[in-house]
């Protein structure tokens, strides 16, 4: 497994021009780069990837997704509702209801990617013959 490090910005830039010092040098701190996915293989053979495991993880992508942007659209909506509505029920709805329906967009998009406009299914004739030309 390799680590990979990268840099911060240096120490000068941290701080205020007017505290510079000209014999001061730049200090790096090296922090470890961590990818969103990473792939630790134990074995040098490939693992597949079955069906029902790829459509179990795109389901459990879209719940924590509908959790989190229902969270944000309620909490949003709370706030909205103290501060501008005098304490009322309906901007909370409103805004748990956006959360909901955007995770919604979401997941769709992820089950069916032809829902991505700009998105063009070429027909398997079609390849044929563009690849025979």
């Amino acid at each position: 497994m390799t680590v990979q490090f990268t840099t911060s910005r240096p120490l000068e830039s941290r701080r205020r021009a007017c505290h510079r010092r000209p014999t001061e040098t730049r200090a790096y701190v090296r922090r470890p780069y961590i990818p969103l996915t990473t792939t630790i293989a134990m074995s040098s053979t490939p693992k597949t990837t079955s069906s029902e495991n790829i459509i179990a993880q795109k389901f459990d992508r879209c719940l924590a997704d509908l959790i989190v942007k229902s969270g944000v659209g309620f909490s949003a909506g709370v706030i909205a509702s103290v501060i501008l509505f005098r304490r009322r029920a309906w901007p909370v709805a409103l805004g748990t209801g956006f959360g909901a329906g955007m995770a919604y967009a979401d997941c769709d998009r992820s089950f069916n990617p032809a829902r991505i406009p700009g998105t063009r299914i070429i027909p398997h004739s079609e390849v044929k013959k563009e690849g025979s030309s």
